[in-house]
């Protein structure tokens, strides 16, 4: 690893606070947010064309309403 690149570190620390740690280093790759990244953007660049679709709008009504019927399902259970 370059001394000159630009990293950031996430530090988890589990167990117990007495006592000694151990601390390891390790590169993990987040590609996932990348496509997140990307497909927010190209959501955000078409959405004035799809905010006139009535496809749209039947299709997130449905998602929303099936997710709802999934948690009251779980909540009763």
């Amino acid at each position: 690893m370059s001394p000159y690149e630009e990293k950031y570190v996430d530090v988890k620390y589990i167990g117990d606070l007495i006592g000694s740690s151990t601390i390891t280093v390790e590169e993990v790759s987040q590609q996932w947010r990348l496509w997140f990244l990307a497909v927010g953007f190209i959501l955000l660049l078409l959405a004035l064309s799809i905010s006139s679709w009535v496809h749209f709008y039947y299709s997130t009504s449905m998602v929303i309403v099936v997710f709802m019927v999934i948690i009251f399902l779980l909540i009763q259970l």
